[in-house]
């Protein structure tokens, strides 16, 4: 949910330091500032809307449907970046370079794969695997973020892992993919 939780004055200082060009950063904190500014009442009417629709269908899971809609998160001022934009997804990215550069340069995590905020480190020693989790904990900090309660350290090879909306598992040392349910659901896949 990285995009509910980018820290405005974070990110355009962190942009000020790459980027020198004021009236590009002008456009760049106007598309940052964006979401303080009405959003919420587009998201809570659309939400609204959507919720009027689905209690006119005739389906078994409509309470569930109606908490999904309620559950989409609206963004507090000064906090995320705006959802579809090609700008936000870079800026996602960007905001977290520097703890991806400090993960594979400083912790030495040889298997470590990001997307975004969603991202894995791979290793056979468990209290290495401690030591960094606890390390990225505080770093994230510093980005006025937290790690979400998915985080931990799994087991994969017995438990299998989640990332980027597909659930990894070992299985006579191959890899096996299965996309989630969850996924599924959103992608209208049966």
């Amino acid at each position: 949910m990285i995009f509910y939780s980018i820290d405005h004055e974070k990110l355009k200082e962190m942009l000020q330091k790459k980027i020198k060009d004021k009236i590009f950063l002008d456009v760049l904190f106007t598309i940052i500032d964006s979401t303080d500014y009405g959003v919420n009442d587009n998201i809570n009417f659309l939400k609204n809307q959507e919720i009027r629709r689905v209690k006119t269908l005739n389906i078994n899971n409509k309470e569930k449907k109606i908490k999904e809609i309620e559950s989409i998160p609206l963004y507090n001022k000064g906090k995320g970046l705006p959802i579809g934009s090609m700008t936000s997804q870079i800026m996602a990215i960007f905001y977290l370079n520097d703890v991806a550069h400090y993960i594979k340069e400083k912790l030495h995590c040889k298997y470590y794969i990001r997307y975004m905020d969603d991202g894995v480190i791979l290793s056979n020693d468990k209290e290495y695997l401690k030591k960094c989790l606890n390390v990225i904990r505080e770093l994230v900090k510093e980005y006025k973020l937290t790690l979400n309660k998915k985080t931990g350290i799994i087991n994969v090879i017995k438990d299998g892992m989640e990332f980027l909306g597909f659930r990894y598992y070992i299985w006579h040392n191959k890899v096996i993919m299965k996309v989630k349910n969850q996924t599924k659901k959103g992608l209208n896949v049966k």
